[in-house]
């Protein structure tokens, strides 16, 4: 398999993961505690004029957003009829 289509595949399946989330923000925000905490927070620094990134969080606190997404990606898929 070329690097390219490695990436091109890669960059395919983050995407669909990305929407997968951001739906499910939406859709079920109680999955998603620290994640909408976290985007309310960055988003009150910007309306502030403070950029700040995701640098400024602990490896612990990065690992429970990690955890809340593989959580939520793991639940069975129900398909609405």
């Amino acid at each position: 398999m070329t690097t390219d289509i490695k990436t091109s595949l890669i960059n395919d399946l983050c995407i669909s993961i990305q929407d997968t989330i951001l739906i499910g923000i939406e859709q079920q925000p109680n999955d998603f505690i620290y994640l909408i905490n976290t985007i309310n927070l960055l988003t009150a620094f910007q309306n502030n004029g403070i950029k700040i990134d995701t640098t400024i969080f602990t490896d612990i606190y990065m690992d429970n957003l990690y955890r809340e997404i593989r959580t939520f990606l793991l639940k069975p898929y129900k398909i609405e009829e």
